[in-house]
């Protein structure tokens, strides 16, 4: 603002002067500001209230108008110390007997204390080779469900590696130096996370048994007798009934009555052996990599499935119900204010919400969506909706016939791999590297059969099996890896075996928990109806309007705050939305529904409201309900709801959700998108935002008149000050030469 200094000729107060000549035009431009505020604080209240309408129709309503929000269920267990229990909607009512066999539990290892030959104390920088040993060694880790990991150490490898490749392998270890033991657990209960520790040579055996982890459980035990029974290819007998191979010698020598093999008579036939291993091990790998190929392309086809079904959900969506789809995968990634609008920048450009950056994956998911929205919109200009929709759900027709084709195949494929397992196991040895390989495992495998290592090699190891929990309900078993079980609706989580005897789990209607449900929306009905009632039937604020600065300047904050309040709560007064909302609402709660041939209303469940003469100012449409407690106005009467919930909860259950679908109906229509307001909102918010945009083109003209005005009469008050200036300046001089 440009600074004048005005009246030094005229000696006017040019700046009083100015404002009064343009007072008019400020009190004009004073006037749409006020109409603004106004109307601000309108659209402020109404999206406070329009909040908790939302709140009532989606969350109460959304849920209450299906029957299944009402099937509540209470559970209880006659021994608490057995299980607990709970129940979800669809489970049936009853007694059920509950017998627990077996608890759940992890596999755990506490190894045998570890020892260095020099008696000095272990940590993880211990070599192997400082605990005895100076080999090679291999072992596996061997899992409950099949799958094994393979372990490799040399005299080299520290204690601080040999824990790094079991977690490698899928375990949780420790080493305790305290103790001077390696822990071992599975990541998970149950039998097919359970874990042992399987040698694959001599070497194997000895570096567990140096770093504690030994073990003759059956499952070691186990697999080195199946070594030892593939070991032996197209066994006869001599006459003497010993075991001999096809060229007659023994395959077992018997030293201190002990079956040994013998090296020197079946390394010959263990290279015939893996030869033939070898032929079916091929044909496997080759029907294994088709099977592969194949599934590949199951995985293509139903991913091209996928994306086809996906293009014809969206198609099928009308043109209102695509944008909605649109905004809400937005909504995910800009901001939006508490109506649902997006929030732009000085660029009108959607603002990121915080924390989402274009490299962030919630952005990216969002806008790939958004272009596969935009890709079949392009596709719906060149081609129309339906053709495009024929010739999708026929290729997913065509790509159906081909999945069952391959799946057919690749059972087919599957069969003769196993067969060829079959075949191998029956006919030949395991697989290894070499024959000397393969033979010294098999050795190994007669020598630890016979018990050869045990008491050579114990460290006092422990081994924990893990375990499924074993239940029997109604005297089927069920079994799970952890102690939780679901049998049809029922949930069990079960904390001590029963040793045979059995316990009662009962599942129950829950009254309490319906009536609940049902008093909690009453509750949330009366809350949002008696604060409509309010702002409606709010007093007049007729001579209030809100206050300019120049106003404002000449008062305290406080007579501020309680003037603007005055307005505030009285800006939604007999406001025509808002009593077509309450109508609409009022009217619904007053409804009556037919069910098995009778009429039944809220009345009927000793639900109503007190009459207009004993009810407070603005809770006329306030429902009470008899007998509840917590209502000092109903609490001695009869209660009706609760009598009516134990003996016939259907058709509490069926009037409460017809009556809930009713008022969702009722807002729902209200909140329709339409060309004044959006979608979800009951008030006209588009018509409010076009007239508070106009309003502040209109304040923007009006101000700029004042400042034209005010410009135009600071010139003339100029011009008149400088000619007053040169006539004071010529009277002077004239008074100069006349001598005065």
């Amino acid at each position: 603002m440009a600074v004048r200094i005005t009246g030094i000729a005229s000696g006017l107060d040019t700046d009083s002067i100015v404002q009064g000549l343009v007072a008019a035009y400020s009190t004009k431009k004073d006037s749409y500001v006020k109409q603004q505020t106004k109307l601000q604080w309108k659209q402020d209240a109404w999206k406070d209230l329009n909040k908790k309408i939302y709140n009532l129709y989606s969350n109460t309503l959304g849920s209450m108008k299906y029957s299944s929000a009402y099937r509540l269920k209470k559970t209880s267990v006659s021994n608490p110390n057995v299980a607990t229990a709970s129940a979800s909607t669809n489970a049936v009512n009853g007694t059920y007997k509950l017998k627990v066999d077996q608890l759940s539990q992890a596999g755990y290892l506490t190894g045998g204390k570890i020892e260095s030959y020099t008696g000095d104390p272990v940590n993880t920088s211990t070599t192997l080779e400082d605990l005895g040993f100076y080999k090679n060694a291999k072992f596996e880790v061997r899992f409950g469900d099949g799958t094994t990991k393979q372990v490799e150490l040399s005299a080299s490898s520290t204690v601080a590696n040999a824990i790094s490749s079991l977690k490698s392998a899928g375990l949780t270890v420790n080493f305790d130096e305290n103790n001077q033991r390696i822990y071992a657990a599975a990541q998970d209960s149950g039998k097919d996370k359970d874990f042992s520790f399987v040698a694959l040579n001599e070497e194997g055996v000895e570096a567990l048994s140096k770093l504690g982890l030994y073990t003759n459980d059956d499952k070691s035990l186990s697999t080195y007798g199946e070594w030892e029974k593939f070991a032996v290819y197209n066994i006869a007998k001599d006459a003497n009934g010993n075991e001999i191979w096809n060229d007659g010698e023994p395959v077992y020598e018997l030293v201190d009555g002990k079956k040994v093999l013998n090296e020197n008579a079946t390394k010959e036939n263990i290279q015939d052996a893996l030869m033939f291993y070898q032929f079916y091990s091929d044909d496997s790998d080759a029907l294994n990599n088709m099977i592969e190929n194949q599934t590949k392309q199951i995985s293509q086809y139903t991913e091209t499935n996928k994306e086809n079904q996906a293009e014809i959900d969206y198609l099928k969506l009308s043109a209102d119900e695509r944008d909605k789809l649109k905004e809400s995968v937005e909504a995910q990634i800009y901001k939006t204010d508490e109506a649902g609008h997006f929030e732009l920048d000085s660029n009108n450009n959607k603002i990121l919400k915080d924390g989402i950056t274009e490299e962030s994956d919630e952005y990216k998911a969002a806008k790939e969506k958004l272009d596969k929205y935009d890709k079949y919109d392009k596709i719906i200009t060149n081609d129309s909706a339906e053709s495009r929709i024929t010739t999708l759900e026929s290729e997913i027709t065509t790509n159906n016939t081909n999945i069952t084709d391959l799946k057919r195949s690749i059972a087919n494929e599957k069969k003769w791999v196993n067969q060829n397992g079959e075949y191998m196991k029956e006919n030949s040895v395991l697989s290894g590297a070499d024959a000397a390989d393969v033979f010294s495992r098999v050795k190994f495998a007669s020598q630890v059969a016979n018990g050869d290592f045990d008491a050579q090699l114990s460290k006092n190891a422990s081994k924990v099996v893990g375990q499924d929990a074993v239940i029997r309900l109604n005297g089927v078993e069920y079994t799970s890896k952890s102690n939780n079980f679901t049998v049809n609706g029922l949930t069990l989580n079960t904390m001590s075996v029963t040793n045979g005897e059995a316990v009662d789990v009962t599942i129950a209607t829950d009254a309490q928990g319906i009536y609940d449900k049902i008093k909690s929306f009453i509750k949330s009905y009366n809350e949002l109806i008696n604060e409509m009632d309010g702002l409606y039937n709010a007093a007049s604020a007729k001579g209030y309007e809100p206050l300019t600065d120049d106003e404002k300047d000449k008062m305290t904050d406080k007579e501020i705050e309680k003037w603007e309040e005055k307005i505030k709560g009285s800006i939604l007064r007999r406001d025509s939305t808002l009593q077509s909302v309450m109508s609409g609402m009022t009217s619904s709660m007053l409804s009556s529904f037919k069910i098995d041939g009778k009429n039944y209303s809220l009345s009927s469940f000793g639900i109503k409201t007190l009459g207009y003469f004993n009810a407070e100012d603005n809770e006329k449409n306030a429902f009470h309900i008899d007998g509840d407690q917590d209502d000092d106005n109903t609490k001695g009467n009869t209660d009706k709801l609760m009598e009516m919930i134990s003996n016939d909860p259907d058709t509490v259950v069926s009037f409460f959700s017809q009556l809930s679908q009713k008022l969702y109906s009722s807002i729902d229509g209200k909140m329709k998108s339409s060309s004044l307001r959006s979608a979800y909102t009951v008030y006209n918010d588009k018509q409010m935002k076009k007239e508070y945009s106009d309003l502040s083109k209109t304040i923007t003209s009006w101000e700029e008149k004042v400042s034209a005005m005010e410009e135009k009469y600071y010139k003339q008050f100029a011009a008149m000050e400088t000619a007053l200036s040169k006539l004071q300046s010529q009277t002077s001089n004239l008074t100069s030469m006349l001598g005065g």
